[in-house]
């Protein structure tokens, strides 16, 4: 349920911008339009978040193997949208309205498939014993953890002292970090900066070439940990503060073109 429904509903407001530009040449207010569009993004983020969160813990149950490949999947149907968006816009080429609706239909009939595809994996016999063994530990801790239960859990085991949150955090704060900085740098460029930059030569086609772009970086950052690993846990700090410097020195190479206030 965690994973279908979201996904249903997902498919369903992905149809939603282009079905309000409809609407608004039909003579819908554009306020409406604009919270519409809104309340949309809000549904579509929100179940995108229940959808992925119960699908890692689902890998979880199958080892890094599986987590792997959830991450490489995502890379995949990243550059799979990109693909997309451009044989929309080659074949209805001059009809832009036209061009999202296929685009966004095709979105929603992937997420479609995506659900099918999930509803038989999960009925493989191995992932339903897999599954079962699973709630049936939840169900058992469930309904043993009372209060005094749950408190002789949180006791010493065996005569040794149980890990402090500090000591946990004292372990993983430098990889914690260094997410959250990536994080924080990624959605500080993308997809808004990126998208709202035009060229006077590419035209529609230059905030498409940077998604294009960092959806390809996005799937070779996902899979090639499988199969080689680059960055220790020496060599981190360096690479994210790498990445960090990328915001400066994009705001030091903006210029104002002669005669215009605005950056290039």
């Amino acid at each position: 349920v965690r994973v279908r429904v979201p996904t249903f509903v997902m498919a369903a407001s992905l149809l939603a911008v282009p079905l309000v530009d409809l609407a608004m040449r039909a003579g819908l207010a554009s306020r409406f339009g604009f919270a519409i569009t809104l309340v949309s993004v809000l549904v579509n983020a929100f179940c995108s978040a229940v959808a992925q969160s119960s699908l890692y813990g689902l890998a979880a149950l199958f080892g890094d193997g599986a987590t792997q490949a959830l991450q490489s999947g995502q890379g995949v149907m990243g550059v799979v949208s990109v693909l997309l968006r451009v044989v929309s816009n080659v074949v209805l080429a001059g009809r832009p309205s036209t061009s999202m609706f296929a685009f966004c239909s095709c979105g929603s009939a992937l997420l479609a498939g995506s659900v099918a595809a999930y509803a038989r994996a999960v009925c493989d016999d191995s992932v339903a014993a897999r599954l079962a063994a699973y709630e049936r530990r939840r169900l058992s801790a469930t309904a043993t953890a009372t209060a005094g239960a749950l408190d002789q859990m949180l006791l010493p085991a065996e005569g040794r002292p149980a890990p402090s949150r500090w000591l946990s955090a004292s372990e993983v704060w430098l990889e914690s970090l260094s997410a959250f900085l990536v994080f924080v740098t990624c959605l500080a460029c993308f997809p808004g900066l990126a998208t709202s930059l035009t060229s006077p030569t590419l035209g529609s086609w230059f905030p498409l070439l940077m998604v294009a772009a960092y959806n390809c970086g996005d799937l070779f950052g996902k899979t090639l940990p499988a199969r080689a690993r680059l960055v220790s846990r020496r060599s981190l700090p360096v690479w994210v503060s790498a990445h960090l410097l990328f915001v400066p020195l994009f705001l030091l190479l903006l210029r104002a073109p002669a005669g215009r206030g605005g950056a290039s």
